[in-house]
């Protein structure tokens, strides 16, 4: 199946093309993505995707463009890192190459994007009191590389950090 990377478009599945992350990968020597088989690397782009606006969904600056587009961008009323406006009309490069670098992330290590939550329970018995726990193994993982790329179209630049004034 085709990707579908309309901007706006109501069954868009990919922010990058699989042309474009051919050359993208094949710049940085990455030979794995390069000689790899294309369905495969269409549905890692869809997956990255996929990531990109569930991890980033409420940290995005400004709003969807329209209601009936499938992804996150393009959106309406973005400044940059350097305060300048985000055109409403494409996807920014930072997230075209956020997308490919996700995706070569998962190819080369299956389960980076959405990790399965492993729990382990526990029972400690100390005398007559007993205590039963659980323990989660895996969180959300945040890739530095793509949390870097996007820095500058995420709200506080990616920070959680917000600031409360007196009125």
């Amino acid at each position: 199946m085709t990707l579908d990377t309309t901007i706006s478009g109501a069954s868009a599945d990919s922010y990058g093309s699989l042309a474009a992350s051919d050359t993208y990968n094949d710049a940085r020597q990455n030979l794995l993505w390069v000689n790899g088989d294309d369905d495969k690397k269409e549905a890692l782009l869809r997956y990255a995707t996929t990531y990109l606006d569930a991890h980033y969904r409420s940290k995005w600056k400004g709003r969807r463009k329209t209601q009936t587009q499938s992804l996150a961008w393009p959106r309406v009323g973005v400044c940059d890192e350097d305060g300048m406006v985000v055109s409403s009309a494409t996807i920014p490069q930072a997230i075209v190459y956020a997308t490919f670098e996700a995706a070569y992330a998962e190819l080369i290590n299956p389960g980076t994007l959405f990790p399965a939550i492993e729990r382990e329970t526990r029972a400690e018995r100390v005398g007559p009191i007993s205590v039963e726990y659980t323990q989660y193994a895996s969180q959300q993982t945040t890739l530095t590389s793509v949390r870097d790329l996007i820095s500058g179209l995420l709200i506080f630049g990616g920070s959680t950090t917000a600031w409360l004034a007196r009125a």
